[in-house]
């Protein structure tokens, strides 16, 4: 236990440090998403707020609901009776707390917490997630649209008209971690030493194949000079890019995806 911090905090702190491998292992599972995928990211994107901060919320809500109610009232008058009761048989002149400490500790923590997010817990957990992107953003050269914007709810749209597998390359599009040469060559993934698209042109990203891969000029229906964003970022275009992506046939964890949705055989 780290010195100064309440046992009860110290083990909360525990109890989410186990909860937050299995949260990430149903993310990724849920999203499609490959482990190189940041947490950060991950949980965007589902917009699942990170474990901690949830169950601060949780906590401060049940005390703020606790201590408030009769039952509260009741604990908060049994301890001033201790406390009475301490004092009378005291023969010495050492202080004596008004409230049991741990019950005080949680007071002034779920006072303190209430009054920089507020008593709307929806609104109070947003608020804290967002201040945590804007404050930890890390320091990469990888930079993907899911970096970009920060944590809100109108993320979902993106997935509104999508089939499990078209979200999940939605998402791995988004992030970048997608099964393409270029974020393969990078993950050591034995037969894709080389990041090149078969065009010979650039890397093989989710971005070059939808717009710049020569090799997909006839199958590309849209103009030259679009943007990646305006297909992974608008709602009403992401089922075009899921879609088109799948059928490319380039990543073979969709072929069968591409079978079953479109009835297309893989060449």
């Amino acid at each position: 236990m780290r010195p100064g911090v309440p046992p009860e905090q110290a083990a909360h702190s525990r109890v989410i440090k186990k909860l937050e491998p299995i949260q990430s292992s149903s993310l990724r599972a849920v999203a499609g998403a490959f482990r190189a995928t940041p947490i950060r990211e991950l949980e965007t994107e589902t917009f699942t707020t990170p474990l901690d901060i949830h169950c601060s919320e949780l906590r401060a809500r049940h005390l703020r609901r606790t201590y408030s109610s009769p039952v509260g009232t009741f604990i908060q008058e049994q301890c001033r009776a201790v406390r009475g009761r301490l004092l009378r048989r005291s023969t010495t002149r050492t202080s004596i707390p008004l409230v049991v400490p741990v019950i005080q500790e949680k007071l002034e923590w779920a006072a303190k917490l209430e009054a920089s997010l507020g008593t709307d817990s929806r609104k109070a957990t947003l608020q804290e997630w967002k201040k945590r992107w804007r404050t930890t953003r890390p320091r990469s050269r990888w930079r993907s649209s899911a970096s970009q914007a920060e944590p809100s709810a109108s993320r979902l749209k993106l997935h509104s008209q999508l089939k499990k597998a078209e979200s999940s390359i939605l998402v791995q599009a988004r992030t970048g971690r997608i099964g393409l040469a270029h974020f393969l060559a990078k993950a050591y993934v034995q037969g894709y030493e080389d990041p090149t698209c078969r065009c010979g042109a650039e890397q093989e990203t989710a971005e070059h194949t939808l717009l710049h891969c020569q090799i997909e000029e006839e199958r590309r229906k849209w103009p030259r000079g679009a943007r990646f964003s305006d297909f992974v970022s608008i709602p009403r275009n992401t089922l075009i890019a899921a879609r088109w992506l799948i059928q490319s046939n380039r990543i073979n964890q969709f072929q069968l995806a591409n079978r079953l949705l479109y009835n297309e055989a893989t060449s």
